[in-house]
């Protein structure tokens, strides 16, 4: 299975022969005037999904997110691409919140992405907005929670930028290796270590809270790769490491094919664009359109993916439960702000011969137990707000 697809900027003859070649699911294009490639994209590749983003230098919203949403909505909509169903999806700003902007701004931004939202929707084109577009290292999914209410009503599509270096692994792999600090871990993530996924896999810290108050939320990777601005150089990519790890053969054993490996495993990510595959000369560190050993690889991987459909709901195993591990603390003394307080003794029941307890609380949630484990879970209401980075739980009423 091959969840990787193009990110480019330049749509060359080259660009045209390794996209016949390799026929990625997803294609994300910097260059929506080019109205004859994307009909002969669609022609030749029809499934493949295709994200357009227009580059503004700058990115206004703090002053008026209502109008700067409705503006950036009609600066996309002028695309003859986009007005005639060529473009499957969309995106607004780039990296918004990127470095330490106040958190004050996440709201105004939530402003400007329900416009933005509301603007293409009414419009009636085929396109659908994405929302985030977030930077890599940037967000966390219980401040996303929090701040984003308007985009989180609307939109179905997150996206989401991964760089590290020098390699994609470097602090998810020392993350994991660490002593564990079951206060970082996350919904559904490794309970190892501190978790992981702080740069490459990020997306899974962030929808796993997304998800748990939009089940039917689904996230793409529209950027990502290695650069060394990561670690406060240069943004330059792979060709500028040392010795063989500048080659292309090096790029993949150590970064891209473990990635693909790893996405292809979240029903709910739908594919991730490499950036760069395509592009001008300014990216040129990036690029790996010319390297036949690059292209063979992915192409090796393409056969049998299923194109993607958004009109086919991926739906969580359990849309309404999220288990957690962590140090367990009496629910009158020490339980999350969210869950308020008890309103009920531990009910205890059978299911398929197990024992299990559950347990009400005053604003909706309930905490489920089974009798072999400390394992406690949340079965939280739709709005409920996540654990936001605390790992208080329950404790168990089997383990008195």
């Amino acid at each position: 299975m091959l969840k990787i697809g193009f990110h480019s900027q330049v749509h060359s003859d080259k660009l045209k022969q390794e996209l016949l070649h390799v026929r990625p699911i997803i294609f994300k294009s910097l260059n929506l005037s080019d109205i004859g490639f994307f009909y002969w994209l669609k022609t030749n590749l029809p499934d493949c999904f295709v994200i357009g983003r227009e580059w503004w230098q700058s990115q206004p919203y703090q002053d008026d997110p209502e109008l700067w949403g409705a503006q950036k909505a009609d600066s996309i909509l002028h695309y003859q691409a986009v007005r005639e169903g060529l473009i499957d999806a969309v995106e607004s700003h780039n990296e918004p919140l990127a470095g330490d902007v106040p958190t004050a701004h996440w709201y105004l931004y939530d402003r400007f992405q329900a416009t933005f939202y509301d603007t293409i929707k009414t419009a009636g084109v085929k396109a659908e907005p994405v929302a985030l577009n977030a930077g890599t290292g940037n967000l966390l999914g219980p401040g996303v929670v929090e701040a984003f209410g308007e985009t989180l009503a609307r939109y179905r599509l997150y996206g989401y930028h991964e760089y590290d270096w020098p390699t994609l692994w470097r602090l998810h792999d020392y993350g994991l290796s660490k002593a564990n600090e079951p206060d970082k871990w996350f919904p559904g993530g490794e309970q190892r270590g501190d978790g992981g996924c702080w740069l490459a896999l990020r997306y899974r810290r962030i929808h796993s809270y997304i998800r748990q108050v939009r089940p039917d939320a689904l996230a793409l990777i529209t950027e990502f790769g290695i650069t060394n601005a990561v670690v406060a150089g240069a943004d330059v990519g792979y060709t500028t490491r040392p010795g063989q790890a500048s080659t292309p053969e090096a790029y993949w054993a150590d970064s891209i094919r473990r990635y693909n490996d790893e996405i292809c495993k979240d029903d709910y990510l739908l594919g991730a664009t490499l950036f760069q595959v395509g592009g001008d000369d300014s990216w040129k560190t990036f690029e790996v359109l010319h390297s036949g050993y690059f292209m063979e690889r992915l192409a090796e991987l393409s056969p049998g993916t299923a194109p993607i459909r958004l009109d086919k709901p991926i739906e969580p195993e359990e849309p309404t439960m999220t288990e957690w591990h962590g140090r367990f603390a009496d629910m009158a003394a020490e339980r999350p702000k969210y869950m308020g307080k008890p309103t009920n003794e531990a009910t205890y029941f059978v299911h398929n011969d197990k024992q299990y307890a559950i347990q009400s609380s005053e604003n909706g949630c309930e905490a489920l137990w089974d009798s072999e484990s400390d394992v406690g879970r949340l079965l939280m209401p739709k709005l409920a707000r996540g654990p936001e980075g605390k790992t208080e739980f329950i404790k168990s009423p089997f383990r008195r």
